[in-house]
């Protein structure tokens, strides 16, 4: 029953997407070396779905210069 388990769980496409390995440690963070100019970096992050919004909006688009740390 075991390998019947296992079998089907690595034929599972979501449980191999969504099921972390734990065996394998995250990387080390690398700093970001400051860019020259304006816009030549950018971070762009979103979250949600939140609850929507009267105007049908439910995700929040967080767009960031490096340069200027303008949002």
């Amino acid at each position: 029953m075991k390998q019947s388990i296992a079998q089907f769980i690595k034929s599972c496409l979501p449980c191999q997407q969504y099921n972390v390995s734990r065996l394998k440690k995250p990387g080390l963070l690398c700093p970001i070396e400051t860019p020259a100019g304006p816009f030549q970096l950018i971070g762009i992050d979103y979250c949600g779905p939140f609850k929507r919004t009267p105007r049908e909006n439910q995700y929040v688009l967080c767009i960031t210069d490096y340069f200027t740390r303008w949002v």
